[in-house]
C-alpha cells in the first residue's frame, strides 16, 4: 500500500478509532503508580509493528 492511498488512510483511520475504544472500555489499574494500563497501548504497538514509522 502507498502511504497516500486511499485504503492506506482509511487503515490507519480504523486503527486510531480501534486505540480510542480500546483505551476507553478495557483499563487495569496499577497500585503503585496510582494509574492504569490499557488496551490501547497494545493497539499503538501493533500499529507500530504493521505500518513502521510511516504512521508513528
Amino acid at each position: 500500500m502507498k502511504i497516500g492511498s486511499p485504503r492506506f488512510v482509511a487503515t490507519v483511520g480504523i486503527l486510531a478509532a480501534l486505540t480510542a475504544v480500546a483505551t476507553m472500555i478495557i483499563q487495569i489499574p496499577t497500585p503503585q503508580t496510582r494509574g492504569y494500563i490499557n488496551l490501547g497501548d497494545t493497539m499503538v504497538m501493533l500499529s507500530a509493528v504493521l505500518f513502521g514509522p510511516a504512521v508513528g
